[in-house]
């Protein structure tokens, strides 16, 4: 149990750093996508 415990938080961990960097990449994405569209 103590094993399935440890893959159960360690998923949520990975799903929730996956998140904070999706919302710090925003801005970053955007800015690339705005600059592909300068450049058309």
């Amino acid at each position: 149990m103590k094993i399935l415990i440890g893959i159960y938080i360690f998923l949520i961990l990975m799903f929730w750093s996956l998140c904070v960097a999706a919302s710090k990449s925003e801005k970053y994405y955007e800015n690339i996508m705005s600059d592909k569209e300068e450049v058309k």
